[in-house]
């Protein structure tokens, strides 16, 4: 499965089948790998296709996924206030869907390239269609770490710890990428991390501190390696995670301390690091 994703003049492709991607920096990136996660997050939500089928049994499962892809991509992006400019492509063996956001407008088409032979008719052969055409789409969860992730957590870090009656976790989704970074680093456990000698603390009832130092106290570099720190604890196998300029956190043997101990898959912004580097 592939995201190709343009603007302003650049491409880049995203092979999801790859487990480390690297693009080099520039602000058409950061666009690129914003996009990336908005498009991630919808494929993630499509659900399953079924139904009794009006005529044709391929055009009406393209015509109930493209008005559910549609819709999820109206709501990521108007809840957000996020328009990436760009223009897309999300390809598998089966199924290509196209598109195109240029400030609020979305345009999308898709099309099934290859259809698979179904039997019978009805719900049933509605179900094994679509099982069959969305069986390469790899419903991965995007976690995002923005540059700008140190003044995010600054602000709203104490967020990230589960509901209480008291307080709920996460920020509102019209935050726009701030949320979307706070909102993924929700973890049900604690916060405690050694970080540059001190003893870093959390949880929904302690308040964000290392060594009694309160978060918004802590140095932009300390608090970059507990974000860094906790994204690696709560990434999973089945998640991505995208970070714009890991080199913020120094020194580089520590940053790439931290990226090889990833579980997930990884989509890096960076002109400092290079596949070998993770991968050794």
């Amino acid at each position: 499965m592939k995201y190709t994703i343009s603007t302003r003049g650049k491409t880049f492709d995203f092979d999801m089948s790859k487990r480390v991607i690297i693009v080099p920096y520039s602000p058409e990136a950061i666009t690129a790998v914003r996009g990336l996660y908005l498009l991630m997050r919808v494929i993630k939500g499509i659900p399953r296709i079924y139904g009794i089928p009006s005529g044709d049994l391929v055009e009406s499962w393209k015509k109930e996924f493209f008005n559910r892809f549609l819709s999820l991509l109206k709501g990521e992006t108007e809840v957000t206030k996020v328009y990436p400019q760009m223009d897309f492509e999300i390809s598998t063996e089966s199924l290509s869907v196209r598109g195109k956001i240029v400030r609020t407008a979305l345009g999308v088409e898709m099309e099934v390239k290859k259809a698979p032979e179904v039997q019978g008719s009805g719900p049933s052969a509605m179900l094994n269609l679509d099982y069959q055409l969305q069986r390469d789409l790899l419903k991965l969860n995007p976690i995002i770490l923005p540059f700008e992730r140190v003044g995010f957590f600054y602000a709203f870090g104490q967020f990230v710890f589960a509901s209480t009656e008291e307080r709920p976790s996460g920020i509102p989704k019209a935050l726009g990428i701030a949320a979307a970074m706070i909102n993924g680093l929700v973890t049900m456990g604690e916060l405690r991390q050694r970080v540059k000698g001190m003893t870093c603390t959390g949880s929904p009832s302690i308040p964000i501190n290392c060594d009694e130092v309160p978060l918004n106290s802590l140095t932009p570099d300390v608090i970059e390696e507990i974000v860094m720190g906790l994204t690696l604890e709560i990434a999973k196998s089945e998640d991505v995670v995208i970070i714009e300029l890991p080199e913020l956190l120094k020194p580089k043997e520590r940053v790439l301390e931290i990226l090889r101990g990833f579980r997930s898959r990884l989509v890096l912004v960076s002109n400092q690091l290079a596949i070998a580097d993770i991968s050794s």
